[in-house]
């Protein structure tokens, strides 16, 4: 069924406030694409601190920003997610091929920043996207709501979003199951039932059955 234009709105409009207090587009960039092979550890020379430095308590901060670029031991990534700057974390949550159990406690993290970059990662665990689907920031949500790997398991944890531009991105998901979106054909607004009608992964019965209804 071809696509047309939403009534009443702006190619489908977004808040500008999913915007504020994000990470730069370098980082952006970094947590959706594929990063090129992990610098290995024998090829940068890391200044020899404390005895306890391996374990991610060296106490330089660019020592410990170069660690968590490295392709290091889980037993140190898992002290780098505890660390108490966050831009350690930061740099932690975008680093190619990180192990999913640290993905799954820095979706846990304090930062809403550094769980929106772990929202946006192809890699995502499910446990992660399960936590991050109910997570108090908005943003988070919709990064979650974005991911085309995001699984319907997932999405039907946000059918229900308080936030109705969360379940706008549920209703265009690739993922989007018909029985989602037969519920999404039910939401309070206007643009988000529009977006329901339109998805190629709702059956014609039940679109022509919604229509019967006076469905608009």
């Amino acid at each position: 069924m071809p696509v047309g234009r939403a009534p009443g709105s702006n190619q489908y409009r977004t808040r500008s406030r999913a915007n504020q207090m994000r990470p730069s587009p370098a980082l952006m960039d970094q947590a959706t694409q594929t990063s090129p092979t992990p610098t290995k550890c024998s090829d940068i020379s890391i200044p020899v601190g404390p005895p306890d430095w391996s374990h991610g308590k060296h106490p330089d901060r660019q020592t410990k920003l170069r660690m968590a670029k490295l392709n290091v031991p889980p037993v140190v990534l898992e002290r780098l997610v505890q660390d108490p700057d966050s831009s350690v974390r930061t740099k932690l949550a975008v680093i190619d091929r990180i192990p999913p159990a640290i993905l799954e406690l820095l979706a846990h993290d304090q930062d809403d920043n550094v769980r929106w970059l772990v929202a946006s990662r192809l890699d995502c665990p499910p446990i992660a996207m399960e936590r991050l689907a109910q997570d108090p920031d908005y943003g988070v949500r919709t990064q979650i709501a974005r991911n085309s790997k995001c699984p319907p398991q997932v999405l039907q944890l946000m059918v229900h979003d308080p936030d109705q531009v969360v379940r706008q991105r549920v209703a265009r998901h690739p993922n989007c199951t018909a029985d989602l979106l037969a519920q999404l054909l039910q939401d309070e607004h206007p643009e988000v039932r529009w977006l329901a009608s339109h998805h190629p992964h709702l059956p014609r019965a039940t679109l022509a059955m919604w229509q019967l209804a006076g469905g608009t």
